[in-house]
């Protein structure tokens, strides 16, 4: 069964747009990862600097793996340069389809 992943990022609100651009751009390489079934990137209709990445993985270990890779690039240090806040990551796995 697969799992869902997600990830609350609260952009700075001045570089807001530059910074969806940039993890927009980002997407093509998550999706190719193994494991990964589908990637949403959605914005906060009354908070639009606050984004929302929907995932679906095979597994856990898929994303985890995933994390690991971005992470050891520099990537996940870069996006934290660009918050205004915390990130959350929220895993579920899915009961009803």
């Amino acid at each position: 069964m697969s799992v869902v992943v997600l990830l609350h990022i609260p952009f700075e609100e001045s570089k807001a747009d530059e910074h969806k651009a940039a993890l927009k751009a980002m997407l093509p390489d998550t999706r190719a990862r193994k494991g990964a079934l589908k990637i949403h990137l959605m914005e906060d209709e009354d908070q639009p600097a606050d984004v929302v990445i929907y995932e679906e993985w095979e597994t856990r270990a898929d994303h985890e793996a995933y994390m690991g890779w971005r992470t050891e690039r520099g990537d996940m240090e870069a996006l934290g340069a660009m918050l205004r806040g915390a990130p959350s990551i929220k895993y579920y796995d899915v009961l009803d389809s």
